[in-house]
């Protein structure tokens, strides 16, 4: 089959951007032709993973997400975003003139070229890959800024029922995703299809704990929902308990939320936690972030919301145990006490149990560990689900 597949911005070191190369490699292993096309597009990130691919840029947006600050800067940013996204989706339309046999579109409004691209090309079955869903409303504590994400979802959900009529699939990453997207797009097949990890490149012989020593890892966008200080405390509690601790937190502030980064900081400080706690607001490289997993012993995903985390699976991959809050979208396909450890949100507490269960018991640090890492070998690999996309063309 000829495929192509769309992303508008490959111009940054982010698991979306690895996603696209990993889709459109398995793609060609299976012996299909694929297309990339982008707004943005820097060979320098997963130069290993772009370096065979037909790559096509039809526009330098510069698109940039960052926020400025502030309410009103988060809100700006986001238009600006759709507006920048919008001109690439323009230059689409204009550039992609040949017929595929299936077009996949990854990232927010990129399903408005897909909906305008079936009106030509019927016989070509569009993917919506909806890895976050763009009128997705997660609660805020400030009354403003929560009535303000509530307006800025209705419009967009409005949008997207507007201008994504003729996507044909939409695949989502979890059962929450899904229900939200069927609400939007009753007419469309909404599946859910786990986001494979590259097994390959972060799989790490597992290794025991060095006695007395506990190391914690959490990641994820700077975000309140995050919840990285239970992670923080709960390595409070272990230091308390005579553990040598050291707390890594790789929290990319995507959103310059300074309200959030200053509540981690004041913590820490409040705490006198700073000589075990690291902090990394910048992000890491992808080197860089398989080098702390490899000085870690532990990943901890205390989210308070459901979310797929693909850090939490990388982890897994790397050999590290998991402690997962149940609240998460991770937890939907976990064993409790077989392939990771369950806690409930927001009791650091129950974190340093089950960490300290954990280093001080080798033999169940193992199994865990070994438990989750064949889970992710095994259920979230990159052939299966390109396989999975392929039978929605022939079933159709």
């Amino acid at each position: 089959m000829r495929i192509v597949c769309v992303h508008l911005n490959l111009a940054t070191e982010s698991g979306d951007t690895r996603m696209l190369y990993m889709k459109a490699r398995a793609f060609m292993d299976l012996g299909h032709t694929v297309v990339v096309y982008t707004g943005n597009l820097d060979r320098s990130f997963f130069p290993d993973l772009n370096a065979s691919l037909d790559i096509r840029t039809v526009r330098d947006a510069n698109i940039d997400y960052r926020a400025r600050g502030g309410i009103l800067g988060k809100m700006a940013s986001r238009i600006m975003g759709i507006i920048q996204e919008s001109r690439v989706v323009a230059a689409l339309n204009n550039a992609v003139n040949e017929e595929f046999d299936i077009l996949d579109c990854q990232n927010d409004v990129s399903y408005r070229f897909g909906d305008r691209y079936k009106r030509f090309h019927p016989k070509t079955l569009v993917i919506w890959t909806m890895n976050n869903c763009p009128f997705y409303h997660s609660h805020k504590n400030n009354p403003l800024e929560n009535l303000l994400s509530l307006l800025i979802s209705a419009v967009t959900e409005w949008r997207v029922k507007k201008h994504s009529r003729s996507i044909d699939v939409v695949i989502v990453n979890d059962d929450e995703q899904k229900k939200v997207a069927m609400r939007a797009l009753p007419e469309a097949k909404v599946s859910v299809l786990r986001i494979p990890v590259d097994f390959k490149s972060f799989y790490r012989p597992i290794t025991e704990p060095a006695p007395g020593q506990i190391s914690l890892l959490s990641v994820g966008s700077l975000s309140p929902a995050r919840k990285f200080e239970d992670t923080i405390m709960a390595g409070k509690l272990l230091k308390i308990k005579g553990l040598a601790v050291k707390v890594y937190i790789i929290c990319r502030d995507y959103w310059n939320d300074r309200k959030y980064k200053a509540k981690l900081l004041d913590l820490v400080a409040k705490e006198d936690l700073s000589d075990i706690v690291g902090f990394h607001f910048d992000g890491v490289t992808e080197q860089e972030l398989k080098t702390i997993q490899e000085q870690s012993d532990i990943f901890v995903f205390p989210n308070h919301m459901r979310i797929w985390g693909m850090a939490a699976f990388e982890a897994m991959a790397a050999g590290l145990p998991l402690i997962v809050a149940r609240t998460t979208s991770v937890a939907e396909v976990l064993e409790d006490g077989e392939s990771a450890i369950f806690v409930n949100a927001g009791q650091p507490e129950e974190i340093a149990e089950a960490a300290q269960a954990l280093i001080t018991n080798p033999a169940r640090y193992k199994s865990i560990a070994a438990a989750g890492q064949i889970f992710v070998r095994d259920h979230l690999n990159w052939p299966q689900y390109v396989r999975n996309i392929l039978m929605f063309k022939n079933n159709a």
